[in-house]
């Protein structure tokens, strides 16, 4: 089976929309501007978090890189996110913003509920969903 009928099988809405960044930003080119890098790297792990993920060969396909390029990438994107690097997280929210993403703030969910107790048994119902990572 050729890659390319493995993208053609690949069409939804969320993969369509990560098609549509790569031609728009031009990210399947040779460019190394560190903010094309970025989403390259920002992509390859959402495209490897997606059910429809085939394997490194086929991600590095659609933006005209090897498997090695995709490994690196998403290693690089790991360390980034860690350290929290601000141009990454600038980059990750245009993304995601793009990529029709919402973003939870869960302190500020947390600091509602927390506002909303008016008793230890409350408190202690906020305590057990937090240990059980429920909220």
């Amino acid at each position: 089976m050729s890659y390319e009928h493995l993208i053609i099988e690949c069409e939804s809405d969320r993969f369509q929309t990560i098609k549509n960044i790569i031609t728009i930003n031009e990210l399947d080119s040779s460019s190394r501007k560190r903010e094309n890098v970025y989403r390259r790297f920002f992509l390859y792990n959402e495209l490897r978090s997606m059910s429809e993920f085939k394997s490194l060969k086929w991600i590095g396909k659609l933006f005209n890189r090897d498997h090695s390029s995709v490994v690196h990438g998403l290693s690089v994107h790991d360390i980034l996110t860690e350290i929290k690097d601000p141009m990454y997280n600038q980059i990750k929210t245009e993304m995601n913003s793009a990529l029709g993403h919402k973003r939870i703030d869960k302190n500020k969910i947390l600091r509602d509920r927390i506002k909303s107790c008016k008793s230890l048994h409350d408190m202690n119902r906020i305590k057990q969903l937090v240990e059980t990572n429920q909220l």
